[in-house]
């Protein structure tokens, strides 16, 4: 019968697919072969576009010879290795292929150059690859082409706005070459999406006039709303700045004092909250006050954590090395004297031809400084000022300068660039007063979007704010992936970046996850922030099998961040049992039960049983039996958890030889099981322990007795 059945089968595969199907590999070998076995190849379609459309992308690398440097084999070897993951491999293909002749053939090496510098994480790479590419089609070709590059006009839109930020947030133009860069990319954006006022604006804002003072009108259907003019005056602008010279030479007490001075509320609570950062970087300033008044750049400024990087690194906050003992004592001694003292021993000390270069920048630095807090005229501080480098400045007293002597006391191009141009808007100084809304302009939520895409689409905090309200409401990939790119240097970033890679450890995608995490600084991270990162770190290793690795990125996480969430310290426990650390696994499980108040019922469910488990282990019988019961008492809803406890409930039991409570036991698994495995494996126990106690026998309800 077995042998009817067999040929039955044969016959019917026969009689269902073409008998071509079943060809031997060496009989499709060659285009000649290949075009006998398939409708399409009939056709003309070429083996290596037959691979393509089941996207075998590994094979149609290797349907190529090494050797074989065709404009076809190359291009489609990078296709094949962008698709496969392989992005760097592509672009050192494109790279290495020099210029094709033919147009057609150059416009796709360049396009996939493109789209293997966008799938490298090199955003701005890939648009100047699309750039090129652009240059070789006509009008219709490229929309058609930019339309299908799936989410290329966002990526484009950003990348240029971060462009331009880094060029025209500086009292002075830095580079020509930017500028250039930045009208080329104009160029295509507007050949690409013609309709798109964005562009307009964007074109506007290059022009010489578009960065001189004037009112933007903009495409949205709102006038931009007026800053309040209450908010900055001159008298406050100059206090700000002797707090923030004061609070660079770590002086917080006359900091504090010239602060309270401040007469606008708004005002003096944004840079009290400067100044708290900075003498204790992990606070947080409270952006409710700000956003309750209507203020979107300043609560922006605190809820997207711009200042963290910057409160990280003490070279650039404060100035001298707050760790060299010699200049703490020369500051301090400086600082007890009167400004006008302290200027005469501060040119006395530049006078000496004994000093290194480094203490003469740091003695002029200082005159600067002793300058401010002596409420010198202007002409004595511009002075003082042009015999510095602005850039190498820490950054408040950069940003003193700049307030006090207006933007034209630059260039102050740099890192920092971004972050001193947001504190000189927030002490009513304007560096891009074309391009940039006053600091302290007020707007509803509701006018929010219009005034960040419409009005002010290049206003950094403006943009910043509406997409944290945008987060608020609902996070996602598409804005974390944006947010990600153009706010990277900023704690909303780093968060976006973090939020990816979660995401990605929840696809399954542990490659992404780990591009991701790759990105991040963990010294630019806060406790919590590296805490979480270092978890999908682990989770990655976890999912390669390295539970070793694991393990110590585990250990790594509880030592930052003792108040981690319940699954890291669940997770290193059950790591710890399994590599034989038992009790060090039951003093983590032991922790968690403690706070299970604090836990969903299906946590506290796997705790116990955990618990149960590794005093089985540690051949605590009876102590197992105590949490695997509590167990089924206290959770007989979680069904998987209980009747698991339940079932080496009765294995204890049966051990012990209480046949009776092992057999009630198992009648509750079998009862309530959902799955078929687990009523098996419960009748199987069952049948064999009926066997071992043998019949039951009729007697009291106490039991039998002997006598």
């Amino acid at each position: 019968m077995r042998r009817i059945s067999l040929l039955a089968a044969a016959l019917f595969l026969a009689l269902a697919f073409p008998s071509e199907a079943f060809s031997s590999p060496g009989a499709t070998q060659g285009p000649d072969n290949a075009t006998k076995t398939s409708h399409k190849a009939d056709k003309g379609q070429k083996f290596e576009d037959w691979l393509q459309d089941y996207a075998a992308w590994d094979k149609v690398q290797e349907s190529f010879a090494p050797d074989d440097d065709s404009p076809e084999a190359v291009l489609s070897r990078a296709g094949a290795s962008i698709r496969l993951g392989q992005a760097r491999r592509a672009i050192e293909t494109l790279e290495m292929t020099p210029a094709f002749a033919d147009n057609a053939t150059e416009t796709r090496r360049l396009w996939l150059g493109g789209q293997a510098w966008r799938a490298a994480g090199q955003p701005a790479k890939a648009i100047l690859w699309f750039a090129h590419a652009a240059g070789f089609m006509d009008d219709n070709g490229l929309r058609k082409a930019f339309s299908l590059e799936p989410g290329l006009d966002d990526l484009w839109l950003d990348n240029w706005r971060k462009s331009f930020w880094s060029w025209a947030l500086a009292p002075a133009r830095p580079s020509v070459e930017q500028a250039a860069l930045l009208e080329d990319s104009l160029a295509v954006a507007k050949r690409a999406w013609p309709r798109d006022p964005f562009w307009d604006q964007c074109a506007q804002a290059l022009r010489p006039e578009g960065v001189e003072d004037r009112q933007v009108q903009g495409a949205g259907p709102q006038a931009e709303p007026k800053p309040d003019p209450s908010v900055v005056s001159d008298p406050d602008r100059v206090l700000i700045a002797k707090a923030l010279i004061s609070l660079s030479l770590h002086d917080f007490e006359s900091s504090n004092a010239s602060l309270g001075q401040v007469q606008a509320e708004a005002l003096k609570a944004f840079w009290c909250a400067v100044a708290g950062h900075f003498r204790a970087p992990k606070a947080v300033a409270d952006p409710s006050m700000f956003r309750e008044a209507n203020f979107p750049k300043p609560a922006a400024f605190w809820e997207g954590r711009l200042l963290e990087r910057c409160a990280a690194n003490n070279a650039r906050w404060f100035l001298g090395d707050p760790g060299s003992s010699a200049w703490t004592k020369f500051r301090d001694n400086l600082l007890a004297m009167a400004p006008g003292e302290a200027l005469e021993v501060i040119d006395k000390e530049s006078a000496s031809l004994l000093i290194s270069s480094e203490t003469a920048a740091l003695l002029r630095v200082l005159r600067f400084a002793m300058g401010v807090l002596e409420d010198a005229g202007e002409y004595e501080l511009r002075r003082s000022w042009a015999a510095l480098d602005p850039a190498a400045l820490p950054v408040p007293i950069k940003v003193a300068g700049l307030i006090l002597l207006g933007p034209e006391a630059g260039p102050v191009s740099g890192p920092d660039n971004p972050l001193v141009s947001c504190l000189c808007e927030a002490a009513g100084v304007n560096l891009a007063p074309g391009v940039t809304a006053p600091f302290w302009l007020q707007a509803s939520k509701g006018n929010l979007h219009g005034l960040a895409r419409n009005t002010r689409p290049l206003d950094r905090l403006l943009v910043l704010a509406d997409w944290l309200d945008q987060w608020s409401q609902r996070p996602s990939q598409y804005l974390a992936k944006r947010a990600s790119l153009l706010f990277r240097d900023t704690g909303f970033g780093d968060k976006c970046v973090l939020y990816l890679a979660q995401e990605a450890l929840k696809e399954r995608d542990f490659r992404l996850a780990k591009f991701y995490t790759d990105s991040l600084d963990p010294e630019a991270l806060g406790p919590e922030m590296c805490a979480a990162r270092l978890e999908v770190l682990a989770r990655i290793e976890l999912e390669k099998g390295n539970n070793d690795k694991a393990l110590e990125l585990y250990r790594q996480i509880l030592a930052i961040a003792p108040d981690a969430p319940y699954m890291v310290r669940l997770q290193y426990a059950l790591l710890l049992q399994q590599k034989g650390e038992l009790a060090a696994g039951r003093g983590h499980l032991l922790l968690l039960w403690e706070r299970r108040d604090d836990l969903p019922p299906a946590i506290q469910a796997e705790v116990l049983f955990w618990l149960g488990e590794g005093e089985q282990a540690m051949g605590d019988e009876g102590a197992a039996l105590d949490h695997y019961l509590r167990l089924a008492w206290l959770y007989p809803k979680e069904n998987i958890w209980a009747l698991t406890a339940m079932y080496r409930s009765a294995m204890i039991y049966e051990k012990r030889g209480n046949f009776e409570t092992a057999k009630r036991l198992l009648h509750t698994v079998i009862k309530q099981a959902e799955r078929k495995e687990q009523r098996e494996a419960a009748k199987a126990r069952l049948s064999a322990i009926e066997a071992k106690a043998g019949k039951s026998r009729a007697g009291t309800e106490t039991g039998d007795y002997p006598f």
